[in-house]
């Protein structure tokens, strides 16, 4: 069913669509800008510069003269949730391109190409779509497109980011698991109200399969539910910690799952909600990761705490997508 935001756009009139040509530009998905000019030759197309952010380009055109109806990207999944934070915000609907490594939501949102996301903006074909917010109150807010990661595997991100220029993705992975798994702290604190100590919780917008361990792959985009997922401190998921952060290059890979941390289902536990409050009173808390983007949190409160709730926001944004007209 065609959305209620959504129109048919056979040339692209309306549309302003950002490219980052940082996202996973290889041999094998050439410069997408020559296709977009031919098939959407009335969008107007920005190329991202060195140092630009994406929310600004969109947020200025927005602000323009003539604001566009309908906004688009083409990148990674953290280029698509920026642009899906300022589609929300100004209720226009999305159109997700995949161009980066593993592009999580535009494949559960049946768009594995180029083609197949142009064909279904000029078919005006799509739906809603479901997003998260992370709520830290007064301290600011932030919209998650698939997925929230706090405890170990966020600090494994980081580090193994740091490393890979200097040596290399594999060397780095495994300098960052050891230094992750061996030296980071369990994040203590409270989940809605229960006391918990664990080293590393998922937060999938929308169901994830399978529904035990290891959460590898999104099943919809209107569940309706945060699937939540945690690897509890125990005195041996330390070294099966180790593990899981060691295979994350492979395993993502085959699977295009979001998060490893999650595969000894014995010392994990699941369940699906439609919101959850962390408090923790812990320093792992310090970052966290949201759609492969880590983050700082807001500081700690005066009282030596740092709160957030997660709530998944039902049909928040409408996406182009194929399905019926």
């Amino acid at each position: 069913m065609t959305g209620q935001g959504l129109r048919p756009t056979p040339t692209g009139a309306g549309l302003f669509l950002v490219i980052n040509p940082h996202s996973g530009h290889t041999k094998r998905r050439p410069d997408p800008k020559p296709t977009l000019d031919r098939e959407l030759h009335d969008a107007v197309v920005h190329v991202l510069a060195p140092g630009e952010r994406i929310s600004d380009v969109l947020r200025a055109a927005l602000a323009s003269a003539t604001p566009p109806t309908m906004l688009g990207v083409y990148g990674g999944d953290g280029s698509v949730a920026a642009t899906a934070e300022v589609a929300f915000e100004s209720h226009l609907p999305l159109l997700a391109l995949p161009g980066g490594t593993l592009n999580h939501f535009a494949l559960a949102a049946g768009i594995p190409d180029l083609a197949t996301g142009i064909a279904a903006a000029q078919a005006g074909t799509g739906s809603a779509v479901d997003l998260a917010e992370i709520d830290f109150g007064d301290r600011g807010r932030v919209l998650a497109l698939n997925t929230l990661s706090v405890g170990v595997y966020p600090r494994f991100v980081q580090l193994r980011n740091r490393m890979e220029p200097a040596v290399g993705r594999p060397l780095a992975t495994l300098a960052a698991a050891l230094r992750a798994a061996f030296t980071a702290a369990p994040l203590g604190g409270t989940l809605d109200g229960q006391d918990i100590r664990i080293w590393s919780m998922f937060i999938g917008v929308d169901r994830y399969a399978p529904p035990r361990g290891a959460p590898l792959k999104r099943q919809g985009i209107d569940d309706g539910l945060l699937d939540v997922r945690i690897l509890r401190s125990t005195a041996r998921s330390r070294g099966r910690g180790f593990l899981s952060l060691l295979s994350s290059r492979t395993h993502s890979r085959t699977h295009h799952g979001p998060e490893p941390m999650f595969r000894f289902s014995g010392h994990t536990i699941g369940f699906v909600r439609p919101e959850v409050t962390l408090r923790s009173t812990s320093g792992s808390a310090q970052v966290y990761a949201h759609d492969g983007e880590v983050q700082s949190a807001p500081p700690f409160t005066p009282g030596g705490d740092r709160t957030v709730t997660v709530r998944i926001l039902p049909a928040a944004i409408e996406i182009y997508r194929p399905g019926e007209s």
